[in-house]
């Protein structure tokens, strides 16, 4: 494993266990600004660190309120100074993924 790899790795390991704890401040920090989030309610361009505390505060006040449900999620992150952060997340259906490449 490269370093970079190594370092995405653990950049993401702790996005999840931030992500587990459904604290919206501290999902934050994990999340660069700006950031598009598109899930089924629709695409969410959050332009602001007060935008993204607000969609954040909604996202995990919704998953509290329900039983946790299985989700896929694919992430696209940007290096950031010395750590890397979430730029765009797609929230998909955790068996509804295509994977492969075009020729």
């Amino acid at each position: 494993m490269t370093t970079t790899t190594a370092t995405i790795t653990r950049a993401f390991e702790r996005y999840v266990d931030t992500f587990q704890s459904l604290d919206p401040k501290a999902r934050l920090r994990h999340l660069h600004v700006p950031s598009l989030i598109l899930d089924a309610r629709g695409s969410h361009l959050l332009s602001s660190e007060g935008e993204a505390e607000a969609f954040l505060t909604t996202v995990m006040r919704d998953l509290a309120e329900r039983e946790l449900e299985r989700l896929g999620e694919t992430y696209t992150l940007r290096r950031t100074g010395d750590d890397w952060k979430i730029v765009v997340a797609v929230v998909h259906d955790a068996d509804g993924v295509l994977t492969g490449s075009c020729r």
